[in-house]
Formats: C-alpha cells, sequence, structure tokens
C-alpha cells in the first residue's frame, strides 16, 4: 500500500474506534472474564472519591488530599453475588466454550459443568 492510501486512510479514522457502535455478547464477557482470571492489577489497591467532583480512583498509598475513603453509593451494585450466582445460566455457555476450544484454561469452571 502506497503512502498516500495509508496517510488517507489515517485521516479517516481519526478520532474514531475500532470497536465503536458494537457490544460484547455475553459470551464474549465470560471469555475475557476466563482470561482476566489471576491478573491481580488492582491487588493492595483502595478506592477514594473526590468531595468536591465526586470522581472515583483507586490508590495504592496514602488519601489524597480533598478526597474520602470509599466509593459513591450510586456506583455501588445493589447486592454482591456470589460466584455461584453469576454462573446461573451460563452453565450451557461454559460447556460450548470448552468442547469448541480445546486446549483453553477453564480449570476453574469445569466444576460448574458437571
Amino acid at each position: 500500500m502506497d503512502l498516500e492510501t495509508r496517510k488517507k486512510i489515517s485521516k479517516t479514522m481519526k478520532g474514531h474506534s475500532n470497536f465503536e457502535g458494537h457490544r460484547h455478547t455475553h459470551a464474549t464477557k465470560i471469555q475475557i472474564g476466563w482470561s482476566m482470571e489471576g491478573k491481580k492489577n488492582a491487588k493492595g489497591t483502595k478506592w477514594t472519591t473526590d468531595k468536591d467532583t465526586g470522581e472515583e480512583s483507586r490508590v495504592r498509598k496514602g488519601l489524597p488530599s480533598g478526597n474520602r475513603w470509599g466509593r459513591r453509593r450510586s456506583s455501588l451494585p445493589e447486592q454482591a453475588q456470589s460466584p455461584v450466582d453469576r454462573l446461573i445460566g451460563t452453565i450451557k455457555l461454559v460447556k460450548n466454550y470448552i468442547e469448541d476450544t480445546p486446549g483453553q484454561s477453564v480449570k476453574s469452571f469445569k466444576k460448574w459443568c458437571k
């Protein structure tokens, strides 16, 4: 592809997301969750909320000035779900995923497929 064509494509794509206007299916969300299993990016962080703007953020050390510990009430889930409650209705998806994708590591979810 020549340079001129690449520049035209670049100009057209500026400010646009490749996934804009699309949504993840429920099965895709499950796959994303499985791939994130064991990741500890948020380990050791705590939620803080800015008293003036209400903006939430995670911090590792100390409370920033003007913030308070915790999240806003409106952003918290109404009722925390157990892992079993989240998997209800997804057993069939788990079975299909395991059958359709050999070699994938889903050890922790195989116990729900029995």
